[in-house]
């Protein structure tokens, strides 16, 4: 019995150096690189939910793009006296039935969109500074071609203020004077 008591014991104390020595460092390696795992994990859902709100924001971008076109459209950048707007004016003219006999553009101050930059400033709001053009044009034709020519003008993408319209009649055909402003950046 001796004997068989010592094997046990000998095979006792192999049994628990091979668990100390050989399985319990191992278990401890697993546990930390599942623990690595999960926090990566965690990295990676978060960095794909980030890639899914950069998706959407592009998406709503690219759904926005014709918006911003529009608007530079309506205020172009640059000078106000470009070709675009001569174009423009003398298009709807042509259109409205009427002939445009003079047309004169000035640069003027820049101006603020809907208030002032103190009162905007005050409420905590940004105001968008614009430039503004004065234009003053004389057309030749009918009243209803000059209903047409206005009408025309407020549909036009470009944004054109009126600020004042005066008339005379020579030998039988109107001929306007149009004050307007028109806006840029």
């Amino acid at each position: 019995m001796n004997k068989n008591l010592i094997t046990f014991l000998i095979s006792l104390f192999v049994a628990i150096g091979v668990v100390v020595l050989l399985i319990l460092p191992a278990y401890s390696d697993i546990k930390s690189k599942k623990e690595d795992f999960k926090q990566r994990e965690e990295e990676f859902n978060k960095k794909q939910e980030l890639v899914l709100k950069v998706k959407e924001l592009l998406g709503k971008y690219n759904d926005r793009i014709v918006d911003f076109d529009n608007l530079n459209l309506a205020i172009p950048s640059g000078n106000p006296a470009t070709p675009d707007l001569l174009v423009n004016l003398n298009a709807i003219s042509s259109s409205a039935g009427m002939v445009m006999e003079n047309i004169d553009i000035k640069s003027a101050a820049s101006a603020l969109a809907g208030r002032t930059s103190r009162a905007a400033s005050a409420s905590g709001q940004s105001a968008q500074n614009f430039k503004t053009a004065s234009i003053s044009l004389t057309l030749a034709g009918t009243y209803d071609s000059l209903k047409n020519y206005l009408r025309l003008l407020e549909d036009n993408l470009r944004i054109i203020d009126i600020s004042s319209i005066e008339f005379e009649t020579k030998e039988g055909v109107f001929e306007f004077s149009i004050e307007m402003r028109a806006y840029y950046q």
